[in-house]
């Protein structure tokens, strides 16, 4: 039970991180100035990271919460995909 509840906790910072820098809210040492790990939803070592799904997989993880507001910020990126990986990448240096 409490690992999974920590599993939990850990799916929740990694969605909320992810959200926070495709969104450009906080640039990535914000993001990670108070953070003892480091943890976003995807594996940033994978070569062959797909905007579009990380964006899919953070509008199903914020629809199953009831988090509308942030859905419609992430639809949004949808529609510009490769510009807005650079930008994320870029934003991630």
């Amino acid at each position: 039970m409490l690992q999974s509840s920590l599993n939990l906790e850990l799916l929740d910072i990694a969605m909320q991180n992810t959200y926070l820098l495709l969104t450009d809210s906080k640039r990535f040492n914000e993001v990670f100035e108070n953070e003892e790990e480091f943890v976003i939803a995807f594996d940033l070592r994978e070569s062959n990271v797909s905007f579009n799904k990380i964006v899919q997989n953070l509008i199903e993880y914020y629809v199953e919460k009831e988090e509308y507001e942030k859905c419609a910020e992430l639809v949004k990126l949808t529609g510009e995909s490769k510009k807005n990986l650079l930008k994320f990448l870029k934003n991630i240096e």
